[in-house]
């Protein structure tokens, strides 16, 4: 239940004061009744960051984060980037992997210091092929906070059924479902990426001269596999890219 003191109900986002400051909490004989809890979620661009971005600083994935006063213990979830999908153009059909997840982990406890150095994890670039040929995906970046690694995954394989995403549902270790990609022409080879904190990208069939390009994944997820087949030499493929890590900190 809330803390009320002369009336008033005391929130749990930090917007109280005692002599002019923000207390990270509130005693009553020596007894914490009350204390300010608050999360901030960090993307690789901070445009894109909600709750306390007062506290952080940076841009392009790297970034310090500094705790409000009084806070001794943040409780950190991330996961590393993911990988782009493999590409491949031939006359006879190749099958491609699609993009790995980025290894996740979440509710690791760390000691509140002045400063906290973050680092978040690109995803892996896309990959085109314009003549006969494979291409392996890019590896999905590593996200980090103090020495703490979320791997990046690792990219789909030209040519091989490296990951095969199907549409199958993922639940992260937040609780949130989330869908490996599938294949665009609906078949049942995948090519889909790996669901991580977003959805997997969905994979691209082309039987034919045409323009394939796979979808990118979503948060920490892998980018989707592109294959072309075609026996006129109309090569033009490009795969999907792997979705940015994330860090989430709360106290």
């Amino acid at each position: 239940m809330p803390l009320i003191i002369n009336g008033v109900t005391i929130p749990d986002n930090g917007e109280v004061y005692v002599n002019g400051a923000k207390p990270a909490s509130i005693k009553v004989n020596g007894v914490e009744v009350w204390r300010m809890s608050d999360s901030v979620t960090i993307n690789y661009l901070l445009s894109e960051c909600g709750g306390a971005v007062e506290t952080l600083a940076g841009d392009n994935g790297v970034f310090t984060f500094t705790p409000p006063v009084g806070v001794t213990t943040i409780t950190v979830s991330g996961i590393g980037a993911g990988g782009s999908g493999g590409v491949t153009a031939y006359d006879s059909l190749h099958i491609s992997g699609g993009g790995h997840a980025g290894t996740e982990n979440c509710g690791m406890a760390v000691a509140a210091s002045p400063t906290h150095s973050i680092v978040i994890g690109a995803g892996g670039a896309v990959v085109s092929r314009g003549s006969e040929g494979g291409t392996n995906g890019n590896a999905g970046a590593n996200s980090s906070i103090e020495g703490y690694i979320y791997a990046g995954g690792v990219g789909g394989v030209a040519g091989a059924l490296d990951y095969n995403g199907v549409g199958a549902e993922h639940t992260d270790c937040l609780g949130n479902t989330h869908l490996d990609g599938a294949d665009t022409d609906g078949a049942s080879l995948g090519r889909g990426g790996q669901a991580g904190w977003g959805d997997g990208g969905c994979g691209i069939h082309i039987d034919g001269d045409g323009v394939g390009v796979a979808c990118d994944g979503g948060i920490g997820s892998g980018g989707g596999a592109a294959d072309l087949g075609t026996d006129s030499g109309g090569w033009n493929v490009t795969s999907g890219a792997g979705g940015n890590g994330q860090i989430i900190i709360s106290w």
